[in-house]
This record gives C-alpha cells, structure tokens and sequence, in this order.
C-alpha cells in the first residue's frame, strides 16, 4: 500500500504501537500472516503484507468497506471468490475508531471462477490480452488527471470504466489493468481508482484488486500499479515461484502522490496531547531557569 515515511521518532514509535492496542489497551488479535485457500485440490498461500490487517467482519466500520466490496460483484471483469481482503492498519484504525471520513487504500485477493477449462498461465494471460486496450501507466495518470474515463458498465449501484492493461511488457507473470469505478459506501456513491491484477498461484487463477479513493490526480495509478507489482512479487514467492527484485526507477516519485484533502492526520496532535503538553511544560521550566540565572548575573553586576 501507499506509505509515507517509517517511524524514525520517539513520538511516531509511539503511535505505531499504539495501533497494536485493542480497545482499552488490550493487545488486538494477531492476524494470519499468510493464509491458506483450498481451490480444486489446490492450496493457494494468500500473504498479508507487513503493516496490513484484515478487514474485520464484525466491525461496524468495516462492514461498510466490505459491502462496497462485495457489490463488484455484479459488474466485476472476471468472476471471482474473495479469498482476502486487507487495508493499512494505521489508516483502518483511524477508519474504524470515526477519524477518518475518506476511504482507506483496499485491497481484495480473490480466486477467479470460470466454467471454461484452465489451459495454463501464460494462455491465460494472452487470452485476457486480447480482450483491453493498452496504455502505459504513465499515459493513464496524466489522463485521468484531467478527466476520469467514462463509465461504461453498470451492475446495481456500481459503474466501472472499461479495463485498459498497463505497460504489459514489464512482466510475463501478470496482467495490470487501471479500472475508475463508482461504489456505494455507507450510501453515498464514491470514486475509486483501482489497478486489478491478473496472474496465477499454485495453477490457480487470481485477481488482486487494490483501490483507493479518487480525487482528480491520476498519478495514484502509477502509485497502485508499484504496489500492485510488489504484491505480486510477495505472493508468487510464497507460492514456490522465485522472486524478482522490480527496478523502482519508474514508481512515481513521494512528491507526486497527494494525500487525501481531507486533514485526517490532525489527529495526531489530539491522540498525543499528553506528550505535547509535557514537552511544552519542560521547555517552558527551561526558559524560565535560563530567566533567572540571567536576572541573578544582571543584578551582580549592577552591584
């Protein structure tokens, strides 16, 4: 998923820890770090990237993102089984706990279904290539900066843009196609740009979707795409495939991926209100000493 930087302070580590906590302190349930999918006498391992947890059915919150989720279902590219579904965790605990308004970053693994017999990866994938246009990623970030592409299929509440597959000579192992869609979350229709993965583990076909919110900058497509090649990366390789080390020359620079508008970090000066207030009290006593050993050396001189 999209990061910024890792905690390089006192006060970040804090709050890096902070978010291992349940409610009242209490340490959260640890998530399944990969986790096993039986498909067709097959076993799929589905890997949970570092900093991530799953989407919690029990939470109030979440049901929210995963019934956005679940309504794919009727205008999907392919059909698919969820096998996985899974958010930054800093981002999910200010989602759950009502700070954050805007959508985290998601991610959906989920195993495609098809009545058509599997012939093979590489079959596959030409098969699928065959079906979209192509575009480079950066193209499609420079288009969808001025204007999102036009929503052509509707199922139920959901619209999608038609898939168009990007820089489709970086990997032989996968498809990546960019996808703008319509979602219903908490009853409000809302824009996601997404970048869909197509590719095979343990013979098994897979799309892994990863979807943030849209807000009029196309260079999130870039961002998703990078990602969406280091999580194919991590998954192959608990699936007995080498790992490949992507050259990240082309990922879009920091400077280029715009945060949500909306300020949902102002919280931090809240949840850290009480380390605030004693660094402000310690600098204060400080200036205060210095103020009266100054006074004292004035009036020793004076006399």
């Amino acid at each position: 998923m999209v990061r910024g930087s890792r905690p390089t302070s006192l006060l970040a580590a804090f709050c890096s820890a902070a978010l291992l906590l349940g409610p009242g302190g209490t340490a959260a349930q640890a998530p399944d770090k990969v986790r096993d999918i039986a498909v067709d006498g097959r076993t799929v391992r589905i890997p949970l990237p570092p900093d991530s947890c799953d989407l919690d059915p029990a939470d109030r919150r979440d049901r929210l993102l995963i019934s956005a989720l679940d309504s794919l279902e009727a205008a999907a590219p392919l059909p698919r089984r969820v096998a996985r579904r899974f958010a930054s965790c800093r981002e999910l605990a200010d989602w759950r706990a009502g700070k954050r308004s805007i959508a985290p970053e998601l991610v959906e693994i989920a195993t495609i279904t098809s009545s058509r017999k599997f012939a093979g990866r590489g079959e596959w994938l030409r098969g699928l290539r065959d079906q979209y246009p192509v575009a480079a990623s950066e193209q499609v970030a420079k288009s969808w900066s001025s204007a999102p592409p036009e929503l052509v299929i509707t199922g139920g509440p959901v619209r999608r843009s038609a898939p168009v597959l990007l820089d489709t000579d970086r990997d032989d192992r996968a498809l990546f196609a960019a996808l703008y869609l319509r979602l219903p979350l908490g009853g409000q229709a809302t824009s996601f740009a997404a970048v869909a993965t197509w590719t095979t583990a343990a013979e098994v076909p897979l799309q892994v979707l990863a979807l943030a919110p849209y807000q009029d900058d196309g260079t999130i497509v870039r961002a998703l795409a990078e990602e969406q090649r280091d999580l194919l990366d991590r998954l192959l390789g608990q699936n007995g495939e080498e790992r490949r080390r992507f050259v990240r020359a082309e990922q879009a620079p920091p400077s280029d991926r715009r945060e949500p508008t909306e300020p949902v970090y102002r919280d931090l000066l809240a949840r850290n209100a009480g380390m605030i207030a004693v660094g402000l009290l310690s600098s204060g006593a400080l200036l205060i000493a210095i103020g009266m050993i100054g006074s004292r050396l004035l009036r020793r001189r004076a006399v």
